[in-house]
Order: structure tokens, then sequence, then C-alpha cells
């Protein structure tokens, strides 16, 4: 009698398999994400960055255009920010390279 009670009251083994499911689902989904910003994550800290200066050295345009047109900079050239503040005209080579600095924005 207590050996059938004790079987009755024993959780089956397929319980605890949900659980294990979901655990692998969510390492999978984790694997991909990070997967995902380190293919990514140069592409997007350029687009940021070149949104931050577009926002932030937009007095620096036209005196950026004017450069770009006189041949001081190259044509793929982008307003940044540097450390200092300054907007500079920068490319998104490998590193990137500054050409010109226009001063705080």
């Amino acid at each position: 009698m207590v050996k059938r009670e004790f079987t009755r009251n024993r959780a089956s083994p397929e319980v605890g398999q949900g659980l294990v499911e979901y655990a692998l689902i969510l390492v999978l989904v984790a694997v991909v994400v990070i997967v995902i910003l380190a293919i990514l994550g140069p592409q997007i800290s350029y687009t940021y960055l070149r949104v931050q200066g577009a926002m932030l050295c937009s007095g620096y345009v036209s005196e950026m255009e004017a450069d770009r047109t006189a041949g001081i900079i190259p044509d793929d050239s982008w307003l940044a920010i540097g450390d200092t503040s300054d907007c500079m005209a920068v490319t998104t080579s490998d590193p990137p390279t500054i050409h010109k600095t226009y001063g705080p924005p």
C-alpha cells in the first residue's frame, strides 16, 4: 500500500523535459543574437556615429561640402564628433581617417 502511494505521487520523467527544451531554445537564440551582433556590430557603430555627427555638426555641412568640392577631403567623408567635441571630416576606412577638423559643434 505504501509503495503504491509512493509511485503514484512521484512525477513522471517527462515533466522536466519541457524545461530542458525551453532552455535549449533560449541558448540557441542567445548564440544567434551574439553571432549577428559580432557580424553587424561595426556597421551599426558607424551608422550611429554618422547620425550623431549629422545632428551635432550640422553647422559645418556647407563648409565640408565646399572642401569636398575643392578636393581637400575625399568624397566618401562624413562628419563625426571627436573626443574633444570637435567636428571632423572622417572616412570609414579601418581605422577611420580624419581629414580635417572644423571646431566644436
